[in-house]
């Protein structure tokens, strides 16, 4: 007597939204929207918009008129462990435009013999010029003018004068700088190598 094999029976499982395609069910969604608007087309206008989105600029305190280092003053008052990495998008056009309307008109021009007046005249061009060198890695301090100024207690001492750009730029470097750091000193400590202001 042989017994019979019988194959087991496959369970045919009806489709669900589960087991459909993605993209079908993404235009499904599109089509429900309406409006005659494609997903690629309602899509990159989400980009557009999340691209346009920009924070606000620190309203008060030493870091006033910047952008972000108000947040990195945070966090390194609550952490002072913390490292910071990738701090150049700080270096962006708004935070160096604001450097330049922290610098005093009145000091003695570099060797490139442009003031904070001319400068300005052309300033938001300037501005865009220098951030993008910076972005791409071309941007470069060029050599300060040297001037002797007396001291004193007597005799000569130089004095390195930088052209207005690297002024702008180590402005906006001690800023980011002292962000980080200032919360991490004593108050009392006298030997802070960053304070607000300051050009090293």
């Amino acid at each position: 007597m042989t017994e019979s094999k019988t194959k087991p029976s496959r369970e045919v499982r009806s489709p669900d939204s589960s087991a459909r395609p993605h993209a079908e069910l993404y235009s499904d969604a599109c089509r429900g929207l309406g409006s005659g608007v494609t997903p690629v087309e309602r899509s990159g206008r989400r980009r557009v918009d999340r691209f346009k989105l920009k924070p606000q600029a620190c309203a008060d305190g030493p870091y006033k008129g910047y952008y972000g280092l108000d947040r990195i003053s945070s966090v390194a008052v609550r952490d002072r462990k913390t490292v910071f990495g990738n701090l150049i998008h700080h270096v962006n056009e708004d935070n160096l435009l604001q450097a330049f309307r922290g610098l005093d008109g009145s000091k003695a021009v570099g060797i490139d013999h442009v003031t904070k007046s001319e400068y300005g005249h052309n300033l938001h061009v300037n501005i865009e010029a220098l951030a993008d060198q910076i972005r791409g890695g071309g941007w470069r301090p060029r050599p300060s003018r040297e001037v002797l100024i007396p001291k004193p207690s007597g005799g000569m001492r130089p004095l390195a004068i930088g052209c207005l750009e690297d002024k702008i730029v180590q402005t906006l470097v001690a800023k980011i700088l002292g962000a980080i750091y200032e919360p991490r000193f004593h108050r009392k400590s006298s030997n802070q190598p960053v304070r607000a202001g300051r050009i090293l």
